[in-house]
Formats: structure tokens, sequence, C-alpha cells
């Protein structure tokens, strides 16, 4: 009960073995937070985000019995992909060779550091083409030696998206940090996204790496908590 109940501008994580009832205590506090008494958080402005599928089926069924209205139940996924539409549009999908090293490397906290320090050495600019900036992030990659393993199959991975221009699910949160870190906020434009959010519940957020984290926490309101 102290962690439903505790201090509504404070972020809190709850940590325990599997089938502890973490997932319940969160689910918990947000319906103590929802009660007009205890904060302003609306409901439509919260997000419940969860990295799988099976997860999110859960907790579907679990909402109506804690009469929590109205709240939007998201994979990482479905939120990112939905934000990103919302602030740049859509992107042109398609198949390129793409390894587990890859992979990694764009979730890691190199890739986000490497992203931030290519942002400051741009100039602001009005209109920018983020997509297109992310093209130029990579392209500024695969021209350095990094500590990674496999990093030059990495590289030759990178250039061939490059060269077919497409995106895919992992490139989503990377473009959400260069957005963010041009504007110190995410720009959105339909009033229903939700890329500003007054709590955020980040379900097994062990299954999250550092980039994915991250641009969740950017899309909270300030004082606001997850």
């Amino acid at each position: 009960f102290a962690l439903i109940t505790k201090n509504p501008k404070k972020p809190i994580v709850i940590q325990g073995v599997a089938g502890s009832g973490k997932t319940t205590v969160a689910l918990h506090r947000l319906a103590w937070l929802l009660h007009e008494d205890n904060s302003d958080a609306r409901p439509e402005k919260c997000l419940v985000v969860m990295f799988n599928r099976s997860l999110k089926a859960y907790v579907e069924t679990t909402m109506p019995e804690l009469k929590i209205p109205s709240v939007p139940i998201r994979t990482f996924s479905q939120w990112v992909n939905e934000v990103v539409t919302d602030l740049v549009g859509p992107r042109t999908p398609g198949f390129f060779e793409k390894g587990r090293d890859l992979e990694l490397f764009k979730s890691s906290s190199i890739c986000l550091k490497l992203l931030l320090e290519y942002v400051s050495r741009k100039p602001h600019q009005k209109n920018k083409n983020f997509v297109e900036d992310l093209f130029e992030f990579y392209s500024s990659l695969i021209k350095r030696t990094l500590n990674w393993r496999n990093w030059s199959t990495v590289q030759i991975q990178l250039a061939g998206q490059i060269q077919k221009k497409v995106c895919e699910q992992q490139d989503d949160p990377l473009l959400l940090h260069l957005i963010y870190a041009e504007h110190g906020y995410y720009p959105i434009k339909s009033l229903k996204s939700l890329g500003l959010c007054d709590h955020i519940v980040i379900d097994e957020a062990q299954d999250f790496g550092i980039v994915e984290i991250r641009a969740l926490l950017n899309a909270l309101d300030n004082e606001r908590t997850v």
C-alpha cells in the first residue's frame, strides 16, 4: 500500500521476482493517482506501456476490474509508431540485411550518446527532415571506428539501409531522440497524441533498452511521474 500511495510527484520503481505482483501494484497506483483527490493526472493522458503483446492482453483484462477508464495501453512499438507518425508522417518501410549486432547497437547507450553528439554539432534548422537527418547520422557512423562487436559488419548493414533509404521499427525511437534534441520536447500535432503524458507505467522495464526508456521518459510532461 505504501508504494501505491507514495508521493504522486515522485517516480517509483517496483522490483520483485516474476509473479510477485509488480504489474498489479503499478496499476493500483495508477488507479490511485487518477482519483481526483490524489493528483491532476488525466486518464486519456496516461500511458501503460510494455514490450510484448501477451502482457498487453493481460493488462487489458485487468484494467476494467480497477475501474480505470480511458487509459491507453500500448506495446512500445505501437506507441512509438503512433508518435513518430504524428511528428514526421509515414516512413518508407523495406528490407535490408540486419543482424543481432546492429539490433543491439541501435538500442545501446553508445548509439544514443553518439546521436546526441551528432545533434550538438549541427545548427538548428526549421522544418528539418528528421528521416533524412537519421540517415545522415548513420552515414557519420559508418565512417567511424567503434569498439563494438563485429563493427565492420554493422557498418556494412547500415550502409545497406542508407542505400535503400528504408526505415524499420528500431529507427523510430532514434527519430524521437533526434526530434527531442532539436526541440526539447515532442512537438505533437494531434491532441490525442501520447507524445505528452501525465503519467507512464512502464511494465517489465528490463525488456527495454536505454534508447527506448529514454524516448518514453521524454514524453512526460513537466513534473510528471513514471
